[in-house]
């Protein structure tokens, strides 16, 4: 795969670089073509000739468009005021808004102008759908000088906020019996900047309220299925907003946590925001709320959070389901927030959320760190991203609360100074109140401390974790030594990873501008890496790693985000209970010797309980069963009589109903640490094992060391 950053390509709007063809675009169906020319035009005209152009955006306000109209503007003409043409396209036939005549942008200044609050935007649709915007250079703003900080109200509203391009579904406006899905929403390839709003959320939604560059989102009262369908922003530069750059929301739900989106119906669907370019922006750059079904990918952020000094991240999802954030390019965030606010940080794995995954993202330089998290969350994903010099913390967690299954961190490359950044902003007490409730999964990263190790960036030693599983990682300190904290992996590796030339400065790409392409082929691994094939394969790796490749090459996947082509590595079995979740009969087992040991792949850890009998059972992943015909025990380290002596291996599908797969009597283990291998006749996939043993050796407690399953 080649990555590249198309949205780049219209930063050259800013340079008056050629960014187009000046011939008329063809209306997918047909429709009338109205040409506008700020210059030459008269309203008296027609308006559906080049020779006889309209003049004003008061004609075109006026006019109520049809299904595969196009309203092109003079190419590089000038208008004052807002446009906010009326009417609706269908399907196949939008109603496009374009230039004509040149390369030039047409220009729209809103102009800084007091409206009614949410009808804001210097481009305006209301209860409009089918509609196409592209090739607009948008400002709203009175004086380019001056930044406004403070909200005014006028009768309890906002009266000062400004947007750029503004959609709204206003649900009291919708008729009874009429279209309340608002479909086929397209703006690319405009150029806005300069839209000025007071650097604080206005008071109207708790501390949420949406206006800036590219905005779109649902208000008025709460009815059922009012929502938005296919939007595409794509190939847009937006510099210099407030607050944000791109977001979408939906205004009428009043519970904190919006829990009304599903049973009302209201997700926004099939969202894509692809290939913008966006700098200076005053709080995040991408905030994407309430959205099933969403892809936001190839998007350069290059300064945000500039204004705002609270609540924010580059790039981050809100109550939204199934929403993939891939090959973004984030950097120049705050120096600053609260230490305990959760934000600041180039991505979050905001709430409340289900089926979040970040991959193949690269961050730099982003002072407060990589990734913010606050729960409440299901399934969330972050593999195959490199992370450089994003300084404070790697996680950030603030306004938390448990998340309701497993989190995975796979295959990514932390490059930091141990010195200046520590693994989250609560070391302290990660066991206590973060990593409590469900595993959290760290496989096959790699954690490349490039200066001093510090005492700090670690917890307190190397069992502080909670519920975090670190497995297969690389920890490599520069200066030779690690700190006292690091984690317990059984399968870590050490040695120097030898990566081709990692942690170089991105310099400025063949467009000019600052670009993670000129230094990503220095974070693959050399062929004599000990890191490939070396991971731990679970079915949340996905296909592919940063670069496209496919997975895996080799026995195993290699450590960190490049998978090499060199094969080899480990020829036995790798069991597959990994990722998943473990239940036992008994809570009585000692600290330090919980269920979660009998499945960690380490045999020096053992699971113990306080009755001589008793089973224990690995649920994987959700969607995951395996068919399994094989499993290994391995005796624990002391009292010979706890072992296992009488046992039934089962499986199930929904760990009520259970199918006995393999019955052992009068087991002995001849030695500590012993691993013995037991195989047996199976072809159905199931989604729990359940180890249930009726008898051990005679003694009060039972105790193993290590459970593997083998397909």
């Amino acid at each position: 795969m080649t990555r590249r950053i198309s949205g780049l390509l219209s930063m050259a709007l800013l340079f008056g670089l050629l960014i187009g063809i000046g011939t008329a675009p063809t209306a997918d169906a047909a429709g009338t073509t109205y040409y506008v020319d700020s210059a030459a035009g008269s309203d008296t005209n027609n308006g559906t000739s080049e020779s006889a152009p309209w003049k004003s955006l008061a004609k075109v306000n006026a006019t109520t468009f049809q299904p595969g109209d196009q309203i092109l503007f003079k190419s590089g003409g000038s208008w004052n005021g807002q446009l906010w043409p009326k009417g609706s396209g269908a399907a196949g036939s939008p109603i496009k808004i374009d230039k004509y005549g040149g390369t030039a942008l047409p220009i729209i200044n809103g102009g800084g102008a007091a409206r009614d609050y949410q009808a804001t935007g210097a481009v305006m649709l209301r209860n409009q759908e089918y509609w196409e915007i592209s090739n607009l250079e948008v400002t709203n703003d009175d004086n380019f000088n001056v930044d406004l900080t403070t909200v005014t109200y006028s009768n309890g509203k906002p009266s000062n906020i400004r947007d750029g391009i503004l959609v709204v579904l206003d649900t009291n406006q919708v008729p009874a019996g009429g279209d309340t899905v608002m479909d086929h929403i397209y703006i690319h390839d405009n150029y806005i900047h300069d839209v000025d709003s007071p650097n604080q959320w206005p008071n109207q939604y708790g501390n949420a309220s949406f206006n800036g560059g590219i905005m779109f989102y649902v208000i008025g009262a709460l009815k059922a299925n009012m929502t938005f369908n296919d939007v595409r922003i794509e190939n847009n530069t937006i510099e210099k907003v407030d607050l944000l750059a791109i977001a979408n929301f939906n205004y009428t739900t009043t519970t904190a946590f919006q829990d009304e989106i599903g049973p009302y119906n209201l997700w926004q669907t099939n969202i894509y925001i692809g290939h913008n370019y966006m700098r200076n922006i005053g709080q995040g750059a991408i905030d994407i709320c309430d959205a099933m079904n969403a892809v936001v990918e190839y998007n350069v952020v290059d300064g945000w959070s500039k204004r705002y000094n609270a609540e924010s991240a580059g790039i981050y999802p809100w109550k939204s389901t199934n929403v993939t954030f891939q090959n973004n390019e984030v950097y120049g965030g705050p120096t600053t927030t609260g230490a305990n606010n959760g934000d600041g940080t180039a991505f979050d794995f905001d709430s409340p959320n289900t089926n979040i995954v970040y991959q193949f993202n690269y961050t730099h330089n982003n002072p407060m760190g990589w990734m913010s998290y606050l729960g409440r969350s299901s399934n969330n994903i972050a593999r195959y991203n490199i992370s450089d010099d994003n300084a404070a913390y790697l996680i950030k967690f603030g306004w938390f609360d448990v998340d309701t299954s497993a989190a995975y961190f796979l295959n990514n490359v932390f490059i930091y100074n141990g010195s200046v950044t520590k693994f989250t902003n609560s070391n302290a007490n990660l066991a206590s109140t973060y990593f409590k409730s469900v595993p959290y999964y760290f496989y096959n990263n790699v954690f490349y401390d490039k200066g001093t190790p510090s005492s700090s960036f670690w917890a307190s030693g190397p069992t502080a974790y909670g519920t975090a599983v670190f497995r297969n990682n690389a920890f490599y300190v520069t200066a030779g030594s690690h700190a006292a904290g690091e984690p317990s992996d059984p399968a870590k590796v050490i040695s120097p990873p030898q990566m081709v030339n990692p942690g170089q400065a991105p310099t400025a790409g063949a467009n000019g501008f600052t670009s993670g392409a000129t230094v990503w082929d220095g974070y693959k691994l050399q062929s004599t890496s000990p890191l490939i094939n070396a991971g731990l394969n679970v079915p949340q790796l996905g296909t592919k790693d940063f670069y496209g490749n496919a997975l895996f090459n080799g026995s195993a996947p290699d450590i960190g985000a490049f998978e090499s082509t060199v094969t080899g590595g480990p020829t036995g079995p790798v069991s597959v209970a990994v990722g998943g979740t473990v239940t036992a009969s008994s809570t009585s087992s000692p600290s330090g010797e919980e269920k979660e040991k009998a499945f960690d792949g380490n045999t020096s850890t053992k699971w113990l309980i306080t009755t001589s009998t008793g089973w224990i059972q690995y649920k994987f992943a959700t969607g995951v069963s395996h068919a399994v015909t094989s499993y290994k025990v391995t005796s624990a380290n002391d009292v010979p009589t706890r072992d296992p002596k009488n046992w039934t291996l089962q499986g199930s599908n929904n760990g009520t109903t259970w199918t006995t797969l393999d019955t052992r009597t009068n087991e002995t283990f001849a030695s500590r640490f012993l691993t013995k291998t037991y195989t047996f006749a199976n072809t159905t996939a199931y989604s729990y094992y359940r180890f249930n043993v009726t008898a051990n050796g005679g003694a009060a407690q039972l105790q193993l060391a290590e459970i593997g399953l083998y397909t």
